[in-house]
């Protein structure tokens, strides 16, 4: 005797109950197993998925504000570049200065020795 399972359902014939031997049966359950196994697979995988987008999207504006700090931080050195090249030239013209009062001072000095020893040999 061959053990048979109904199944509700319409066959080739036109029958409403189809029936399985235990071997089709069996193999039905497997497929329906494994079915249930990538199913289960899928869900992991897509929300795995999901969890990777959502560390790239984070990835991406922690890369974009980095990015803004940078331009930033490189608007700060061209500023200061410029800033750092107005006191050189300034301190140039200082330079210049304390050259030109010094020599102005020792000119002076002599000017007021040769004077004052013009008075007194006079």
């Amino acid at each position: 005797m061959t053990a048979s399972y109904a199944q509700i359902g319409i066959n080739q014939l036109g029958d409403t109950i189809v029936c399985y031997t235990s071997e089709e049966a069996r193999k039905i359950a497997k497929k329906l197993i494994r079915s249930n196994e990538c199913d289960l697979i899928l869900d992991a995988s897509n929300k795995e998925i999901n969890l990777l987008d959502k560390q790239i999207t984070n990835l991406n504006t922690q890369l974009y504000n980095m990015d803004s700090i940078s331009t930033n931080q490189n608007r700060i050195i061209k500023s200061n570049e410029y800033y750092i090249k107005t006191l050189e030239k300034s301190l140039k013209k200082e330079k210049i200065k304390v050259k030109t009062l010094k020599f102005t001072t020792l000119v002076t000095t002599v000017a007021c020795a040769v004077l004052l020893t013009l008075h007194l040999i006079n």
